[in-house]
């Protein structure tokens, strides 16, 4: 028997069932708090949704979750036997994470990407020390910090978070000495990808941009108190703002369970 999900079966039964319901793809995203590229990705049969996703998509399309994994409609009082169930069982359990083959090869991609931005800021450094502009001790802190903590954003942070930041509105993440605190934001596992995307984004862009603008601004503002002052603001600004602006737009609004606060079927979207 088949043990993995359907993609394409899976994908034509969500755009049937939000073609009935008359949703656009944008009006399924808000109501999930996704983008409209997730759920085209879904319909097209190149991925699936996060296992906590099952619950509130389910809900919206108006369908069970077994419907959903199934991709057709059962019709009432049609059982299923013992071993449709633990198929049904195992597929659901292969939405939940990685093989480990697939982790690895994801921590590869990911080593060579930072691998990359860092053999890319070296080499700017070098061009900088060539015509006799090199980086001052207070830009050399900067990049310190932007490669150690884009090592982590980009190797070392977690994927998932752990079930209760689902449970409870929490906004603070700890792994060993990194820290991430955004009062007013709760981190779940519906807006963590996206932080954690944001948080790669800043430190790639830090590790290639800062060598090139703090050399501009040496030329422009001179090597004084406030080419560091302005470097510090675009340091901290650069690291705050894009992990609040995707964690506000991803968060669920009202605390709890986001699978248990997703809209219910019918109701209309925000906007709308």
């Amino acid at each position: 028997m088949e043990t993995s999900i359907d993609k394409a079966r899976f994908g034509a039964f969500v755009a049937e069932e939000r073609k009935r319901l008359g949703l656009t793809q944008k009006e399924l995203a808000e109501r999930l708090y996704l983008s409209d590229k997730a759920i085209s990705k879904w319909e097209r049969g190149l991925s699936l949704p996060d296992v906590a996703l099952l619950i509130p998509l389910a809900e919206t399309l108006g369908v069970t979750v077994t419907e959903l994994l199934e991709g057709r409609r059962i019709q009432p009082g049609a059982g299923m036997e013992m071993g449709e169930v633990e198929q049904l069982v195992k597929r659901t359990l292969s939405l939940s994470g990685e093989t480990p083959e697939e982790n690895r090869a994801r921590r590869k991609r990911n080593a060579l990407c930072w691998a990359a931005c860092v053999a890319g800021c070296v080499a700017e450094v070098l061009a900088l020390f060539w015509i006799g502009h090199p980086p001052r001790e207070t830009e050399w802190v900067f990049l310190g910090l932007g490669v150690l903590f884009g090592g982590w954003a980009w190797t070392g942070i977690r994927e998932r978070l752990p079930a209760y930041y689902d449970q409870d509105r929490i906004s603070f993440y700890s792994d060993g000495i990194f820290k991430l605190s955004m009062p007013g934001i709760a981190f779940h596992n519906r807006n963590w990808p996206h932080i954690v995307r944001a948080l790669r984004v800043w430190t790639s862009v830090l590790v290639l941009g800062l060598p090139v603008v703090a050399a501009i601004l040496g030329a422009v503002l001179g090597e004084g108190v406030e080419k560091q002052m302005v470097l510090l603001v675009l340091f901290l600004s650069g690291l705050i703002l894009p992990v609040y602006v995707v964690g506000r737009r991803y968060d669920v609004k009202g605390g709890g369970n986001p699978i248990l606060t997703a809209r219910a079927p019918g109701r209309p979207s925000k906007g709308a």
